[in-house]
């Protein structure tokens, strides 16, 4: 039984194609999920930066300054 007589190459390709066409406009974008260290998972994660270079973060505790103008606030990042 030849099954090449039953089938369309042709059509059978082009349907294939436009099946993978469909598949790739049609899928979901990706998300990027951002991670901050916290004193939970500071010891756990490790971070890979723009340039594929990847650190660790280290915990240093420090003492907060008597005068509240010496602490610089950090704005929320984007």
């Amino acid at each position: 039984m030849n099954l090449l007589k039953y089938i369309n190459v042709y059509v059978l390709l082009v349907s294939i194609v436009l099946g993978f066409l469909a598949v790739y406009i049609t899928a979901p974008e990706k998300r990027k999920i951002i991670v901050y260290p916290t004193h939970d998972n500071a010891k756990i994660l490790q971070y890979r930066d723009k340039t594929n270079s990847c650190f660790s973060i280290v915990e240093k505790e420090v003492k907060c300054p008597a005068n509240d103008k010496d602490i610089a606030k950090m704005p929320m990042q984007s």
